[in-house]
């Protein structure tokens, strides 16, 4: 066989194998960056899910464009915080057909949840944090911020995936299996760090903090805007 030829044939094969692999990769949205930054993880190797909020933009104000409302029908999985965080996505994500799965995080099993600071130094949270619902009023739901939480989550990614897209399972499994160390050691190289500053009061901007703050044992005095 010529150069020529064999170099069409090796063409031929990658464009029949290139398509059919991205063609069964589930669509997923994720709602906010640091939760999109672990599903990615999850799903290395397969595709990369959809950020829904980038920037500045915040997920107590947000305005659904059309390509994402769009983005939100057409996928396999949402992966959400919660209410009490995104307030624009509940509506719509009642409006979604059976075939697309919804991944709360908040109500993940095993779960560090710590309640909403108030009153002395720490500003009321906005109405934005707080929903009438006492379930997720009265709880912080920055809960990204507790590497356990992030571990539990990276678990609960993998068994989703793995539920819609069976074919991959092997490989979201052996990403979490990846990602699960690299969380704690992480964890145990942030410990090391402000292990030294624990007892140094200060105040925050935005109350957004406490996970981090309790899991490391730091000393916050207080917040100084209610506002994000």
């Amino acid at each position: 066989m010529s150069v020529g030829r064999r170099l069409l044939f090796s063409i031929a094969a990658w464009l029949i194998l290139v398509p059919t692999a991205q063609a069964s990769a589930p669509a997923v949205v994720v709602s906010v960056a640091p939760v999109h930054s672990l599903v990615a993880a999850v799903m290395e190797g397969v595709a990369t899910p959809r950020l829904l909020l980038r920037g500045a933009q915040s997920p107590h104000r947000h305005a659904l464009r059309p390509s994402e409302v769009s983005a939100l029908h057409g996928a396999r999985l949402v992966v959400w915080v919660g209410p009490g965080l995104e307030s624009f996505l509940p509506r719509v994500l009642a409006t979604l057909g059976p075939e697309v799965r919804v991944l709360e995080l908040a109500q993940v099993e095993g779960l560090r949840r710590l309640a909403s600071r108030r009153g002395g130094l720490w500003i009321s949270p906005e109405e934005g944090h707080a929903e009438a619902d006492d379930d997720h009023g009265a709880v912080d739901m920055h809960l990204w911020l507790d590497a356990g939480n992030a571990e539990r989550w990276v678990a609960a990614f993998a068994a989703d995936l793995a539920a819609i897209d069976p074919d991959n399972a092997a490989v979201y499994e052996a990403n979490r299996e990846g990602t699960t160390p690299r969380l704690r050691a992480r964890d145990a190289d942030l410990r090391a760090r402000l292990a030294p500053v624990r007892d140094e009061p200060y105040v925050v901007f935005h109350d957004a903090y406490g996970y981090f703050e309790t899991r490391y044992g730091l000393s916050p005095l207080g917040s100084v805007s209610v506002g994000d």
